[in-house]
C-alpha cells in the first residue's frame, strides 16, 4: 500500500519495479494518489509531481505488473485515485 507517496518518486518505471522486484507472485499493491486539477495548483511542482491515472498505469505495466483495477473517491475538493495492481 502506498499513499500519496509517488509524487516523490522521480522514476515511476524504476520504483516499482523494485516494488516487483520484492513482491510474491498474486501479490498485490495499492497506490493512492490525487489526480484532480486543484492539487496541482495547491503543491508546489519542484516538489511534487502528479501523474494521471494513465501514466501510472504504464508505468505498472512496464514494472512488470498488471493493473487490476482503478477506482475514484472525492474527498472535499479532492479527487483520489486507487489503482490495484497485481504481480
Amino acid at each position: 500500500l502506498s499513499v500519496h507517496t509517488l509524487y516523490f518518486w522521480p522514476d515511476l518505471v524504476v520504483a516499482l519495479g523494485e516494488v516487483a522486484r520484492v513482491m510474491k507472485d498474486g501479490g498485490r499493491l495499492v497506490l493512492a494518489h490525487r489526480t484532480d486539477a486543484s492539487a496541482v495548483r495547491e503543491f508546489p511542482p519542484a516538489v511534487y509531481r502528479f501523474r494521471d491515472n494513465e501514466e501510472v498505469a504504464e508505468a505498472l505495466r512496464q514494472a512488470g505488473l498488471v493493473c487490476a483495477d482503478v477506482i475514484h473517491r472525492t474527498l472535499r475538493h479532492a479527487r483520489i485515485s486507487f489503482l490495484q495492481a497485481r504481480k
